[in-house]
């Protein structure tokens, strides 16, 4: 695992890639899941790679396990002030890698 903090601006498009199902014995249920992957960075920003796949998201120590493109907005509300860090756990090139960012107001721009 290689873990990278910065404060930079996120910067990034996400978008569906992949999806699979599999039955789960344990709660007699279908799964489906996504595989979802940064399509676009913006050029301010230089934490994100195009075609890392966002395999959970951490924050205050509870991880959010991301299956669906919303989930990562739906995460990222969750943070409350600006002197969190969040960490982006993702698979980058086969290797998990853990991105963890300081949060400031900058990085939300785009969501508000």
């Amino acid at each position: 695992t290689i873990s990278i903090t910065t404060t930079e601006k996120l910067g990034i498009t996400v978008e569906k890639s992949e999806s699979k199902s599999y039955y789960d014995s344990n709660t007699l249920k279908w799964v489906l899941e996504n595989d979802i992957v940064v399509s676009e960075i913006d050029s301010e920003s230089n934490v994100f790679h195009k075609n890392d796949v966002i395999e959970s998201i951490t924050i205050d120590g509870n991880e959010y396990k991301i299956n669906n493109v919303y989930d990562v907005n739906d995460v990222l509300l969750l943070v409350k002030t600006n002197a969190e860090t969040i960490t982006f756990n993702v698979i980058r090139a086969n290797e998990k890698v853990e991105l963890a960012v300081a949060v400031s107001n900058a990085n939300f721009a785009e969501i508000a």
